[in-house]
Order: structure tokens, then sequence, then C-alpha cells
């Protein structure tokens, strides 16, 4: 696993350098940005690299580097687009996982999608039974069965409605974004995959056999990763505001006290939102002591 431990320069958060960091791809430099909440600090993999793109920088803000062509600059000359082409590049299993959920969530809102066997039943922890013409949910014992694994971790693409898949959707950003920066994109996935997993069992092992989905088992994963990886390693903290943190484990006390289901926010996966908080917590705790061991050889 590559590791960006290197740092170039360090700027304000006003800067964009999403065309910057086209510049450094093009030669070939491996690099991250972090953030530190008042700055922005861009890392490098190799000591023999931060001289090269300390140079590009330079040369680059006094419009030494015309690195975009005329054609170029017409398909990405917006804001938008600049900042689309860096989340791309910058975060590609944060960018794949909005893509993949945002994809299957016209298909997840059809009424006739699991009544009819369709497409999105078959991402549902549980499998889909029929039997003369009722419709009935596989236990786990029955998924083991059917060979279909996949389904252990795919209720996490399934959204019921836009209230639940954009608030899902903005909490992956904000956290996915800033652990992939820090961790790199294979750690970020396989912790996307174990906290889905886990958050996956625990609803089931909590309350049976239902249909639930969504982002938000990950989310807590992310939380608890984040929380427990700055308490190990504060020199390489994932900052997140502790209002985040306050919110996010009342509104999981609420939702086992069953007091959003009152509200009529409808019902809360809360089996899911604690397997995939203790999946994070774990992760968190195993990685912070792996970086401790290792800083202290």
């Amino acid at each position: 696993m590559v590791t960006f431990s290197y740092k170039v320069i360090e700027t304000s958060l006003e800067e964009d350098l999403a065309e910057f960091s086209l510049v450094l791809s093009s030669f070939s430099l491996p690099h991250r940005f972090s953030e530190t909440g008042v700055s922005q600090i861009l890392w490098v993999s190799r000591l023999e690299d931060v001289r090269k793109a300390h140079v590009l920088y330079e040369n680059y803000s006094n419009g030494g580097i015309e690195f975009l062509d005329s054609k170029a600059r017409t398909k990405v000359k917006s804001e938008f687009g600049l900042k689309a082409v860096k989340l791309i590049r910058s975060y590609p299993v944060t960018s794949m996982v909005i893509a993949l959920t945002s994809l299957f969530f016209f298909p997840s809102t059809s009424s006739l999608s699991v009544e009819e066997g369709g497409f999105i039943s078959r991402l549902l922890f549980s499998p889909v039974l029929y039997v003369e013409g009722l419709v009935y949910l596989g236990s786990l014992d029955a998924l083991t069965k059917s060979g279909e694994w996949w389904r252990l971790i795919t209720p996490m693409f399934i959204h019921f409605g836009w209230l639940h898949l954009v608030l899902n959707l903005l909490w992956f950003l904000e956290l996915g974004h800033k652990i992939e920066m820090e961790k790199g994109s294979f750690f970020f996935a396989c912790l996307i995959l174990v906290s889905s997993l886990i958050a996956n069992l625990g609803q089931y092992l909590l309350f049976g056999a239902s249909i639930f989905g969504g982002l938000s088992g990950v989310v807590y994963g992310l939380l608890g990763y984040c929380l427990v990886w700055s308490f190990f390693v504060p020199v390489r903290a994932i900052e997140l505001p502790k209002g985040v943190y306050i919110f996010m484990l009342v509104f999981l006390l609420l939702g086992f006290g069953g007091v959003i289901d009152l509200l009529g926010f409808g019902r809360i996966a809360n089996g899911s939102h604690l397997g995939g908080l203790l999946a994070g917590i774990i992760l968190g705790a195993l990685s912070g002591m792996i970086f401790r061991a290792r800083s202290s050889n």
C-alpha cells in the first residue's frame, strides 16, 4: 500500500488545486491532498518527489505551466467540472460507491422491484421466496445455501426515498473522502466492505429477516473508524467536529429507543447502525495500534 508521508506545500482552502493535481499526474507524481480545517496540504509518497512537486507548484502558480490545451479547457472549464475530475481522480472508491448507489436508486424505489423478483430483490440481504403468490423472506441459512454471497454486502446500495439517499450520500462523501485521502483507496475499500458486512449481519441477528438497505451502516462504520483512529494517532487525526459524533450517537440511541419511529420518519435499521459502528471502532483500534507499533520501531 502506498503511503504519502512527505509534505510539499500547505495552502489555504480557498485555493483550487484541482488543475494542479492534473499537472502532477501528468508528470507521474503520485500524491494526495489532506485538509486540516483551515488549510490543505499536498503530500507525496517519495522523498525525491518533494522538490519536483515544489518546483512544479511554483511554476504553476506563476503561470509557467500551461497544462491544459484549449480543447481540454473547453471540456473542464467550469468549476463543477474541475471539482468532479478532482473527486474522481483523488477519491476513486468514494466516487464509485456514490455512482453505484445513485445508479441503483430508481429501481429500488419501484414498488414492483421486490414483488416481481426484480433486480433489486437480488440485492436484499434475505433471499425473496415466492410460495403460491405470497412473498417470504429467507433466512441466513437460505442465503448461504443459495450461494448468493453478494447479499451480505449489497443492501448498502439500496435506498427507499430521496431523503434517505441524499442524507446517506452526503455523510458518506464527507467521511469517506477524508479516510480515503488519509489511508488510501485499497484500505478504504476494505473498510467499506467489512463495515457493510457487519452492519447487515447486525441488523439480521438483532431483528431477523426484513427488507432493509442504505449506506447508513457503512457511514456509522466510517464514523467509528475516524473516532478511534484519531484517538490512537492524534498526529494523523481525521478531524471532524465533536458535534458530528454527538449527533450521530444521539441519533443511534433515539433509534433504539423508538423515538425516530414515533416521529414518523419510518423504521430505522438500528442493528445495521450498531453493527457498522462496532466494525469501525474495531478496525480503527487495530489500524491505530499497528501504526503505533510501526512508528516505535
